[in-house]
């Protein structure tokens, strides 16, 4: 059973190949130092995923687009993500990364995008208020003082969302909340929008509990494999309910 990986500073892996053999429980991915020129979108399936490191790469845009024939840049899903470093690259374009932790990320709580070439701070980053740790230090920005940005995360996050109109803060919030299971009722099309990564993650969560089903069949497995087999399709199932329970809240 794999839960971390580590293939920091090896410029020859290709970090695409290897996802589906440890889909089901990697929960921390470090691949920082690698050279990376763009982000695997396939990244983004990983059921488990809490800890992704992608600092000291050449990273430039996480606009989702393709590349060598691939999903790229960053996409929805990451529905477990606690931890995202992306410190120490080259990027100038977040495309949807803002709204995407909105919708999908509610157990975000450290993100660090310091040391990057953002001449922008997105003020959306401010209703992600799970966040304990958060660095935009380093950037090029001048939207955004340096006394602010070395402030404590939640007074980073009030400068932000201090700058955005009231509206767009109903509209975000709605679907932070959504993310977390606590959202009210609302416009439909906002809620089937933000639903999406719920469902995404159910779907993901009954996929791994069939993976595990059908491993547990093996009449040659060993006692000490069936009790981590049974151990880890517990946790599964105990996820399940939870993401389900929240599910079923946003649809009342």
């Amino acid at each position: 059973q794999l839960s971390s990986r580590a293939i920091a500073g090896s410029p020859t892996c290709r970090v695409g190949d290897p996802v589906s053999t440890f889909a089901t429980t990697l929960s921390t991915l470090d691949i920082s130092g690698n050279g990376l020129e763009w982000l695997p979108g396939a990244l983004s399936t990983l059921p488990n995923l809490s800890t992704l490191i992608l600092a000291n790469n050449n990273l430039t845009t996480l606009a989702a687009g393709t590349s060598d024939g691939e999903d790229s840049g960053w996409q929805k899903g990451y529905t477990s993500l606690e931890t995202l470093n992306l410190a120490g690259n080259n990027i100038s374009n977040l495309g949807d990364l803002p709204i995407n932790l909105i919708e999908c990320c509610p157990l975000l709580r450290n993100l660090s995008l310091a040391n990057n070439e953002l001449t922008l701070i997105p003020p959306e980053l401010g209703v992600l208020d799970s966040l304990t740790s958060f660095d935009l230090t380093g950037n090029p920005q001048r939207g955004v003082r340096m006394d602010i940005l070395c402030r404590r995360a939640s007074d980073q996050l009030a400068y932000l969302r201090s700058r955005l109109g009231e509206n767009d803060l109903q509209s975000l919030e709605s679907k932070r909340k959504a993310a977390s299971g606590t959202a009210p009722s609302g416009d439909v099309g906002e809620e089937a929008d933000a639903s999406s990564c719920s469902t995404q993650r159910i779907d993901e969560l009954r996929r791994s509990i069939e993976d595990i089903t059908l491993q547990l069949n093996n009449v040659y497995l060993t006692e000490a494999k069936k009790y981590a087999l049974k151990k880890e399709m517990k946790m599964l199932k105990a996820s399940l309910i939870k993401v389900e329970r929240q599910a079923k809240q946003m649809n009342r």
